[in-house]
């Protein structure tokens, strides 16, 4: 089972591969971002799990919410839970609207509404999705409600899996949560928590622990992971360790690898002509990539265990477990060991100290050529893994018993590189004649390709207008690139343009030495991040990159140039981090080119790594924003 209060669209006890409920989450964090939630607190969270011995179990959640405000009562006028019918039964036993003046107003049966199937424009359906919505009456400032929902999960992911985590939300006030959970004496659970009181005692046949904690609203800062394992949380699980959880997915996915004639026939067709491992592994790759899309569709248990093969086969589509479970069977039967393989693909580096249902995504491992594969990442070449996937701790998958914990290659920062070569004319008017060449490499090209692919031949004067406009220019142009190609991991961008305000005062002023079309996040001043703040709560990503800008930059014979940065070296070492910067001035004529790379081992940084990257990137950033000053000779 799963939900988290974090979300004040409940996330029921449910949790599934690929989940429409991230969506959700994400849409609650934005929310957040924009202080609504503070309009609004919890007073009181209760949750009551009772496990049998056959690991199914009761449940009950009663919450109650305070409205602070007009707006505060409008937030919490709704209130959703969401689960599957798969695996759970769930009703409403009570729902009320408590007035400031202590009347208590019933929600009325009307009111509360079930709605089944829940289905999204990403491809995501959930067919057997259940959803009860209350809507509460007569709600103003300084009012509560109070909902509690009953339940029973009458079926577990995996056999002999029960789990659940809980975190306590950064964007809203927790006055009091409190969460009681019995399991039979002599069963096997481990129950931890963390920010959080934990105690245990007896009850009669039963194990009892008993979890309370609070916690302050707070903003999160900007680019922040690792969010939930960051936050007051607590979890339990019936298993002791991760291992022991691969095993038990292996053996619900070996379930569904049966290598029928179909399968063999099919296999050996795709790597006809091919002898080595790498090209067979290759060529089956790439017909999973034309042949099989991604769709994601959610029946029972399905979030953890795939389709039948023949099912996949028939309808070439299916969700990252079917597309993982076919491309094994054709290695399989193409002579290649391979085995899947789980990790989250949200901004997570962390695993929880449990084995919670924390994975949200199935890739393949192969281990004889000690290579993890993405079959549902159609955008990504053979031998890369999609940026999300990167750096990620992952349960490796043996379906001999032996599942293994290891962590998926990160990546050098020239496997994640843009070149930027910008040459533009500046007329005594403040206008500007630009030409603009790019080169990306690596996990780059991947987000540029992505962004190129969206735009019909007959719409790229459209989208580049509207990145000239956008950026907060005036002007007009046109683009060109080659075929956005997944086979490869690089991509060219051409630009030619006329920008009508380049200079916002022609008269004087000041202007970067490498002007920017800034709604193109190419430039390296648009990649370091924000590193202001002199405190960060969360960690935050570091995702190795580099930039190099070439430029030249000729200004009409009536500017009279007074200022450019200077050419600086900034780097460390420890930190690996560098940065170096050459300007020349020539008369009318600014030329140069600055180069920035970040490369450390991890993608992400915690707080206290941070602080120390601070200092060095502070004095890249100044640099970055330093201008040249100009004056037109006829002010003077």
């Amino acid at each position: 089972m799963q939900f988290n209060i974090s979300n004040r669209i409940s996330q029921g006890l449910i949790f599934c591969f690929d989940t429409i409920l991230a969506c959700l989450i994400s849409a609650s964090i934005a929310h957040a971002q924009g202080l609504q939630a503070a309009h609004y607190k919890i007073v009181r969270l209760e949750l009551k799990v009772n496990v049998h011995q056959d690991l199914t179990n009761e449940w009950e959640q009663t919450l109650e919410h305070e409205a602070l405000s007009d707006v505060g009562a409008v937030n919490i006028g709704k209130y959703f839970y969401q689960y599957s019918q798969g695996y759970q039964v769930a009703e409403i036993t009570e729902a009320y609207t408590l007035k400031a003046d202590g009347r208590k107003i019933p929600v009325q049966a009307d009111a509360i509404q079930r709605q089944l199937g829940v289905t999204t424009e990403s491809g995501v359906s959930w067919p057997e999705a259940s959803i009860l919505q209350v809507t509460f009456p007569d709600l103003q400032k300084g009012d509560r409600t109070l909902v509690t929902v009953k339940g029973r999960d009458f079926k577990n992911f995996l056999p002999g899996w029960s789990a659940f985590h809980d975190t306590l939300p950064h964007n809203v006030d927790v006055d009091q949560y409190h969460a009681r959970l019995e399991i039979p004496q002599g069963m096997d659970f481990q129950v931890q928590g963390q920010g959080m009181a934990v105690q245990s005692h007896q009850s009669g046949q039963k194990k009892v622990w008993e979890i309370q904690g609070t916690s302050k609203a707070h903003l999160l800062d900007a680019g922040a992971v690792n969010i939930q394992n960051s936050n007051p949380r607590w979890m339990f699980s019936s298993f002791s360790d991760w291992e022991q959880l691969g095993r038990s997915f292996g053996q619900a996915f070996a379930s569904r690898l049966t290598l029928n004639e179909d399968i063999r026939k099919l296999a050996h067709e795709i790597i006809q002509g091919e002898e080595t491992t790498e090209g067979k592994a290759r060529k089956i790759h790439a017909w999973l990539r034309r042949n099989v899309r991604y769709v994601a569709v959610y029946l029972g248990t399905g979030g953890w265990v795939p389709h039948e093969l023949d099912w996949i086969l028939k309808n070439r589509y299916g969700d990252c477990k079917d597309q993982s479970l076919l491309m094994i069977a054709l290695l399989q039967s193409a002579g290649i060991n391979a085995t899947p393989a789980l990790l989250r693909t949200q901004a997570d580096y962390e695993l929880p100290e449990l084995p919670v249902p924390w994975f949200d995504h199935c890739i393949v491992f192969i281990p004889e050529l000690k290579r993890f594969v993405d079959p549902a990442a159609s955008a990504i070449a053979w031998g890369a893994l999609p940026m999300e996937n990167s750096d990620k701790p992952v349960l490796v998958v043996d379906f001999d018993g032996k599942s293994r914990l290891d962590r998926t290659p990160s990546f050098r920062s020239e496997e994640n590189r843009i070149e930027v070569h910008g040459k533009w004319q500046i007329h005594t008017d403040g206008s500007a004649d630009l030409k603009l060449d790019i080169e990306a490499r690596g996990h780059s090209a991947v987000g540029l390709q992505n962004q190129l692919r969206q735009i019909p031949d007959n719409m790229r004067e459209a989208a580049l207008n509207r990145w000239i406009t956008d950026g907060g220019l005036r002007g007009t142009g046109q683009m060109s690139f080659a075929p956005v190609s997944p086979e490869t991991q690089r991509q060219d961008l051409h630009i030619t343009a006329k920008i009508q305000n380049l200079l916002p005062d022609p008269e004087a002023g000041a202007i970067l030495p490498h002007p920017m079309l800034s709604n193109l996040g190419v430039y390296i001043i648009s990649n370091i991040g924000n590193i202001n703040p002199d405190a960060r709560r969360y960690a935050i990503e570091c995702i190795p990159f580099s930039v190099r800008e070439e430029f030249s930059v000729q200004y009409s014979k009536d500017f009279e140039l007074l200022r450019v940065p200077k050419s600086v070296q900034i780097s460390s070492d420890a930190l690996a981090i560098r940065f170096e910067q050459h300007v020349v001035k020539n008369e009318n004529s600014v030329e140069g080119w600055r180069e920035y790379s970040q490369s450390q081992a991890h993608h992400s940084c915690s707080p206290q790594q941070y602080l120390e990257r601070q200092p060095v990137l502070s004095r890249i950033l100044h640099s970055l924003r330093s201008n040249v000053l100009y004056v037109q000779s006829s002010s003077r």
